[in-house]
């Protein structure tokens, strides 16, 4: 019945910087873009942003993103001054960081 996940949504309160952010800063590429919102292809996940600044997740990362080296990617970020947490292991590394809006988002290595 289902295959896989198709698109994760980041809602974000101003698209045109947000987008900008997750470009420059997680070095993202635009596949979609529509008024109101923005996607980017990862793998077969689309990870879409939607201008919409009443569902910002700022407690919960509601998924992560997986990265071979998680010690570069967390000197990467701090590098550009992203809020971040230590790097966890528990079965596997892991930490969490804030994007622009204060959305929290995670990122993991196994």
């Amino acid at each position: 019945m289902f295959k896989r996940i198709d698109t994760v949504f980041v809602y974000v309160k101003n698209l045109e910087k947000a987008t900008k952010w997750y470009q420059e800063i997680l070095g993202l590429e635009i596949a979609m873009e529509y008024p109101g919102y923005v996607a980017f292809k990862l793998s077969e996940t689309y990870l879409t942003l939607i201008e919409e600044d009443t569902q910002i997740n700022r407690k919960h990362s509601s998924f992560n993103l997986y990265v071979e080296d998680i010690q570069i990617v967390h000197q990467h970020l701090r590098k550009n001054e992203v809020k971040t947490s230590e790097i966890r292991q528990d079965g596997v590394f892991h930490f969490f960081f804030y994007d622009l809006d204060g959305n929290r988002l995670e990122v993991c290595s196994f």
